[in-house]
């Protein structure tokens, strides 16, 4: 599998291509604006199962804070998810049903702006300060680590996990961001309990795909994306990994249930995948963990996936 540079910059934003009506038509079940934390599980589940449409509607919950806490990086995983098991192609149309004043929406033209549009990218960040919108300050300090001050950038950083920012914790923690040279795995192990895509980090790290080979530890990496799978936030290349460990007689307990799941997962196609194959039966594309808690730079994964 060919592994992609983490950039600080920008973060890998995906957008679905579907309509909130077309969303939620589709989703058994309550429609997300309605979900209690009894859907949100059922949600979860069925996602588990890579179920595309069931990730769209987790988004929409973690976008309008319907049975979980209002959070921009997991609406941005559970459309990342969406895409990589096959329900959308285009990642423009989900953000571009918000209105521009939309704060998700200004922090989403801030992340895209930041490695081309600095100050722009910047004017957005006080606008979203000035609304209280602690993602301000989260984009401040990637824009300013990045390009001049590593040490304050870092500072309004930790403002920023501090007041509850998922994406500034985990910049804080994943390899590239603020040029370190190595994961900060103590904290991302701190986080485990509360940020369940800590838990798909330390299994990337342990298993070798991102950071030092010298982290890996096959039985970290296996414990590590069980706990990530309980909350539906393991890639296809995850389910592999795992299914081979389980295979190579790693020490794991998988369930027959367990097993079909995650041959299903390690098996299914995303939506350009599918449209390639139609095209060019001989035409084969990269896999690409397509997992978006990964600072990157969008222009570089374009053009790796070109």
């Amino acid at each position: 599998m060919k592994k992609y540079l983490i950039a600080p910059m920008a973060m890998l934003l995906v957008m679905a291509s579907c309509t909130n009506q077309l969303i939620e038509s589709e989703v058994v079940g309550e429609p997300a604006e309605q979900a209690p934390a009894g859907e949100i599980t059922y949600l979860i589940e069925k996602a588990r199962w890579g179920d595309g449409q069931a990730y769209l509607q987790l988004a929409n919950c973690y976008r309008d804070s319907k049975g979980v806490k209002q959070d921009f990086l997991n609406m941005v995983l559970m459309m990342s998810y969406a895409e990589e098991y096959g329900s959308i192609k285009n990642r423009k149309d989900y953000m571009s049903v918000l209105s521009n004043e939309s704060e998700y929406r200004l922090v989403y033209d801030a992340l895209n702006m930041s490695y081309s549009k600095v100050d722009e990218a910047l004017e957005i960040a006080d606008k979203l300060i000035a609304q209280n919108n602690v993602e301000g300050y989260t984009i401040k300090g990637i824009i300013i680590s990045e390009r001049s001050d590593k040490e304050e950038g870092k500072r309004l950083l930790e403002f920023a996990a501090e007041r509850g920012s998922t994406l500034a914790q985990l910049c804080l923690c994943v390899p590239g961001c603020l040029k370190d040279s190595a994961p900060d795995i103590e904290r991302l192990k701190a986080l485990a309990d509360s940020v369940p895509i800590a838990c798909k980090r330390l299994g990337d790290i342990y298993s070798g795909m991102i950071g030092d080979e010298t982290w890996k530890d096959a039985q970290l990496a296996a414990y590590y994306y069980m706990k990530a799978d309980e909350h539906a936030m393991l890639s296809k290349y995850s389910a592999k990994w795992l299914l081979n460990y389980h295979k190579n007689c790693g020490n794991i307990n998988l369930s027959d249930k367990d097993i079909e799941r995650l041959e299903k997962l390690a098996s299914m196609k995303s939506v350009l995948q599918e449209i390639l194959q139609c095209e060019d039966e001989d035409f084969e594309i990269n896999e690409f963990d397509n997992d978006t808690v990964e600072i990157v730079d969008t222009v570089e994964v374009e053009e790796a996936l070109n």
